[in-house]
């Protein structure tokens, strides 16, 4: 009764009686990756990779620091790279799916997660037991999460529409609106993605569908018009040739460092992500970034040129 009483006295006084998480949606996410693409060093590219992994895991902030390699592995029959997403929360891991974006390289997890990996040179340890994001890993409790949130409040002032109030949980906010207001799915996609628990489902169904409703949640956040369609990723296949297959090759294992099991296949699809949107991207920001800097240097030992990777783009 006191309790209600104070809201009511705080409502009079024109005050706010509840702290509301603000949005950070696609829209917003994609001019902050711009803004640190801009930057043009392999930190600001690990943020980008780290606020492009989260909006599609609708993930909260800290958990990008607790995800691991071994837990990855590719479905040849979705064409989605699939991790156990560790919740923190709840101390639970959930199937997670990532697919391409349709329109925007910025938020593209696959380019995103290519340029992060090739700007980093390879110094990055990718054993099967090793973090996707090292740098957000064994860190106190919430650390990883204060981190994330860094990255948001150094863009405040620097890109429009970021504010100081805003946390990475809007961007859990954001991504779940997105997928509910999609006419074409229902809500336990939405729900099943997000790692909510509900009621209202039975075991049985969870776990019968649980992928299928995880995939086409990822589908919708990449915005593809029809979440119930499959989506073709990037393939090397159409640029490869026994001239060239062993320097490809030879040239993916250098660029972005040795595989694993686990992450050759995804290796593969990484660097088809780099080639597909090679001229849009130095369209964007010219040859002098970073990431393309080091793609034609590593490309010069395998005669890789600047105009090859354009023609095959």
């Amino acid at each position: 009764m006191l309790e209600m009483r104070c809201y009511v006295a705080a409502i009079e006084r024109g005050e706010t009686v509840c702290k509301k998480t603000l949005g950070v949606g696609r829209l917003l996410i994609i001019d902050v990756c711009k803004h640190l693409m801009s930057l043009n060093n392999p930190e600001a590219y690990e943020s980008q990779a780290v606020l492009s992994v989260l909006r599609q895991a609708v993930g909260r902030g800290g958990e990008v620091g607790s995800s691991i390699w071994k837990s990855c592995s590719f479905n040849h029959d979705t064409e989605q790279w699939e991790l156990e997403w560790p919740e923190e929360k709840t101390g639970n891991a959930n199937l997670m799916t990532f697919t391409r974006d349709a329109t925007n390289f910025e938020i593209d997890v696959f380019h995103s997660m290519a340029a992060y990996l090739t700007v980093f040179e390879g110094r990055l340890k990718r054993n099967e037991d090793k973090y996707l994001f090292p740098c957000f890993a064994n860190m106190r409790k919430g650390g990883a999460s204060e981190k994330v949130n860094g990255i948001l409040k150094k863009c405040v002032g620097k890109v429009d529409g970021i504010t100081a109030d805003m946390t990475p949980s809007g961007i859990r906010v954001a991504a779940t609106d997105e997928m509910v207001f999609c006419e074409k799915i229902n809500d336990i996609v939405a729900i099943m993605r997000g790692g909510w628990y509900f009621d209202g489902e039975s075991r049985m169904y969870y776990y019968v569908t649980k992928r299928c409703h995880v995939s086409k949640g990822g589908v919708v956040l990449g915005n593809h018009k029809d979440p119930n369609r499959k989506v073709p990723l990037y393939r090397l296949d159409p640029i490869i040739n026994d001239s060239n297959k062993d320097r490809i090759q030879n040239y993916m294992h250098q660029l972005l460092g040795k595989s694993s099991p686990n992450t050759g296949i995804l290796h593969k699809y990484f660097l088809a992500s780099l080639i597909y949107w090679y001229e849009d991207f130095n369209l964007a920001y010219s040859t002098n970034i970073v990431v393309t800097q080091r793609m034609l240097t590593v490309g010069n030992k395998f005669l890789l040129k600047h105009d090859t990777f354009l023609v095959w783009s």
